[in-house]
């Protein structure tokens, strides 16, 4: 079997051990945290057998220096007779805890995965996932690179987090590849991504870069422990993540100063409401002006934009409607067409995500630009069509790198466009306003009809807070049905 067979064969085995639970009275994503847990061990147990027999070298340099539980063996472990199997599998994790707090302290609590082990009737299922991950041989001697083994675990840290919650969504793997590809992180530069999920963005950076140094913060706990465990099984060791509200709690620096990276990459939340900004006037990072109440994605390019560093680079994906709504966020989009510091948007195909088919671009942010010329691609076709889901191929991520790369101008396809010409068009940023399709080319109805979904939903939230400020006005407030301007 070949390296990527072998990578191929991980997946397969790891979606087998998570079939056991389908019969489970407890939902079947609620135990992929636990089988991405035994996963993690299985390695564990592989890498120790690996020192044991005296094969030091393979895999990530990280690996190599984890400290391992005395006598720590995959059959010992999961086939011996003392104690249940659910108590050996919380002892060894809570080992691994204890020995590598750097890596692994409070990982598999935030996880759930104690209170998994604890389920009643867990044993039998148990047994059951042991038994198929034993057919992995995960030793680093034999496995080479970790990025099979990287693969599989993302796939599945990536079905938790599209099950379980909502906020930002995971990214498709070949968007990462693009966002990355076009920032261009070099080694030894700094990456930080304020909405990591489950470290996706972090860990591809690593591997395009081979050396950087990264941070990234998650709002929910779980979420931070898959970042974690992804960083551990791709080997990287200079890495901070933090658990906190980015909006309300940035990471800051020894002086109680926005830190400045030399790349930000990050798929925030769309509209996420309720985003603290009542707190926003007084916050430096929004002077430019507060986002609205209901709708965080300009807080959250602010606050993008704010920690990148000159020359720094960003590449965002946002929502279509949040290119040309006015408003505040009219506004804070002029500033950044005037301080030059938008590099390109880029409009992708429809139903990329699993989780939302709201449509999206990805834009590009870079300080201390040379141009003025703001480069917009419409590469709403570039897809493969898949099962219950469009796809991006590995020929469209290249064309589309090296199209920034050129920053040239392709009929029906891309254009640059300069400063006078947005702000003509009111700093309207959406791709379609600057690029005409040729003849003969499809009309997508399903991303019309989802463009026309997102207008109303925003119709729908503005008159909400018009609501809102007309009750503030108590006995003052005027009887808009009345005058015939009846804005809700």
């Amino acid at each position: 079997m070949t390296r990527s067979d072998r990578g191929g064969h991980v997946e397969q085995v790891v979606w087998k051990a998570c079939e056991v639970f389908g019969r489970s009275v407890f939902p079947l994503q609620d135990f992929y945290p636990l089988v991405a847990s035994i996963l993690i061990l299985k390695l564990l147990a592989d890498i120790a057998e690996d020192r044991e027999n005296g094969c030091s070298g393979g895999g990530p340099l990280l690996w190599r220096q984890i400290k391992l539980p005395s006598g720590l063996k995959w059959k010992k472990l999961v086939y011996s007779d003392s104690n249940l199997l659910d108590s050996r599998l919380t002892l060894a994790f809570q080992e691994l805890e204890r020995l590598n707090e750097e890596v692994f302290c409070d990982v598999f609590g935030r996880l759930g995965v104690y209170r998994l082990l604890e389920a009643k009737g867990m044993e039998g299922f148990l047994l059951k996932v042991v038994d198929v991950m034993q057919s992995l041989d995960l030793r680093p001697s034999r496995l080479g690179s970790a990025s099979g083994l990287a693969e599989a675990y993302e796939k599945i840290a990536i079905e938790f987090m599209e099950s379980k919650h909502g906020g930002g969504y995971p990214v498709p793997n070949a968007i990462a590849s693009l966002m990355v590809e076009i920032s261009d992180p070099k080694s030894g530069e700094s990456v930080y991504d304020p909405f990591c999920g489950c470290g996706q963005l972090l860990a591809r950076s690593f591997a395009y870069a081979g050396s950087a140094s990264l941070i990234g913060q998650a709002q929910l706990g779980p979420d931070w422990a898959l970042s974690k465990l992804n960083m551990f099984v791709n080997g990287v060791s200079e890495v901070r993540l933090e658990t906190a509200d980015v909006l309300r709690s940035p990471v800051l620096g020894p002086d109680a100063e926005l830190p400045k990276f030399d790349v930000v990459l990050s798929n925030p939340p769309f509209g996420m409401g309720n985003w603290g900004s009542e707190a926003a006037r007084n916050d430096r990072r929004f002077w430019r002006g507060v986002p609205p109440a209901g709708a965080a994605d300009y807080a959250f390019l602010s606050h993008i934009v704010e920690s990148m560093r000159d020359g720094g680079r960003a590449m965002v994906i946002v929502s279509l409607g949040s290119l040309f709504r006015g408003g505040s966020e009219a506004e804070i989009r002029k500033k950044f067409i005037q301080e030059n510091i938008v590099d390109g948007v880029v409009a992708l195909p429809p139903n990329l995500f699993s989780a939302t088919r709201i449509p999206v671009a990805v834009v590009s942010f870079r300080k201390g630009r040379k141009v003025r010329d703001v480069l917009f691609v419409d590469a709403s076709q570039e897809f493969v069509s898949g099962k219950g889901r469009n796809y991006l191929s590995k020929q469209s991520v290249a064309r589309l790198a090296d199209l920034f790369r050129r920053r040239e101008s392709v009929l029906g396809f891309s254009r640059l466009v300069s400063p006078e010409e947005i702000e003509s068009n009111n700093f309207n940023l959406n791709v379609s306003r600057y690029i005409e399709r040729s003849e003969g080319q499809s009309i997508d109805l399903e991303t019309i009809f989802s463009e026309l979904q997102e207008m109303e939903d925003e119709l729908s939230g503005v008159r909400s807070e018009i609501d809102r400020y007309i009750e503030r006005l108590g006995p003052y407030r005027p009887n808009f049905r009345q005058s015939g301007n009846d804005l809700r």
